[in-house]
């Protein structure tokens, strides 16, 4: 399962038995793309659409693409539209419509699309997302964010101590 930004509930993609890749390919070139895509399009983008329906694409089920940006929204619609045309083979693009507003409204509407996508994905995986299978994902990645805020610490720490070391020399 392909994802284009962190801002997909990985979580939930886990608790349905997927593997969530980012999809950040560095593409010099972009043929593919370039053949449906307009120049105004952002490298990452023309680079994301290119990976998708390229041989390469053809190893995910579908790609979950959050709309967190004009472009994003645009990836979406132009994998729709060369799938729809059979002119490309394109992973099952999904589409999860969140606002980027804070007040009540927009909570409950990013509610709402959250219960879609999580309906969307168990109609890919043929069976329902678990609660248990859920918690256990979320304590997996509550658990990794523990660990990189760690390693970040210490990090931090080592940082600090070279700086006062080669201060007092």
């Amino acid at each position: 399962m392909g994802v284009t930004s962190n801002t997909v509930p990985w979580e939930l993609l886990r608790a349905a038995g997927l593997h969530p890749v980012l999809l950040s390919p560095r593409r010099k070139e972009t043929p593919l793309a370039d053949r449906y895509m307009e120049d105004a399009f952002s490298r990452r983008i023309k680079a994301i659409f290119d990976l998708l329906i390229s041989s390469e694409g053809s190893l995910l089920t579908a790609v979950v693409i959050p709309r967190t940006s004009e472009q994003e929204h645009k990836l979406y619609l132009y994998l729709r539209e060369v799938a729809r045309q059979g002119l490309e083979h394109t992973p099952k693009p999904i589409l999860y419509n969140l606002l980027h507003a804070r007040s009540p409204e927009a909570e409950a509407y990013g509610l709402g699309r959250t219960h879609d996508l999580k309906q969307q994905l168990e109609l890919l995986i043929g069976r329902p997302v678990e609660p248990d299978a859920l918690r256990d994902a979320i304590a997996e990645g509550n658990a990794a964010r523990q660990a990189i805020r760690g390693l970040l610490q210490q990090e931090k720490g080592r940082s600090l101590d070279c700086r006062v070391r080669k201060h007092w020399r």
